[in-house]
């Protein structure tokens, strides 16, 4: 099936078209509460898209780095009677704009799933941010989208 959805010349609007979902994004000045709070509400896993005034993507913030910042550990100790002692460091972050990472590689609509999965492999992503042609978010493609493009068969195309 993987060779099927290769050789068959899916796009990215191929698999936005079969399960889009609309990508996470946060302003570049959101402050880390207000973060912390939508995305332990909505169980967030993997990471969230920064985005200026007119939707270009200008980084990520992933959970990892987020974790981080909420519990910050500067040294831990394992003493000899099984003790441990773990110390804190607080950062000093108070928005998105203290956490943010570098602006992530962009696809296109009209981008072959098999240049989306190269991109995602060397980004060591599971999500890829679809922008338009001024470079716009419009949406997102991960590889879940990939995958279950792989177990099924392509619209207009036989198994």
């Amino acid at each position: 099936m993987v060779h099927t959805v290769l050789a068959n010349n899916l796009t990215v609007a191929d698999l936005r078209r079969r399960s889009g979902r609309p990508p996470r994004t946060f302003p570049i000045d959101t402050p880390l509460r207000t973060l912390r709070r939508q995305l332990s509400r909505d169980r967030w896993r993997g990471r969230a898209f920064v985005i200026d005034g007119d939707r270009h993507v200008i980084g990520v913030i992933e959970v990892e780095r987020l974790a981080a910042w909420l519990f910050p550990m500067d040294a831990a100790a394992q003493h000899a009677d099984g003790t441990a002692t773990l110390r804190l460091n607080r950062m000093s972050a108070t928005r998105v704009a203290d956490l943010v990472g570098a602006a992530p590689a962009c696809v296109r609509d009209q981008t072959p799933v098999r240049d989306l999965i190269a991109i995602l492999i060397r980004e060591r992503a599971a999500e890829a941010p679809v922008v338009d042609e001024q470079g716009r978010l419009i949406g997102q493609v991960d590889l879940e989208q990939v995958l279950s493009a792989c177990a099924s068969p392509a619209e207009g195309h036989p198994p």
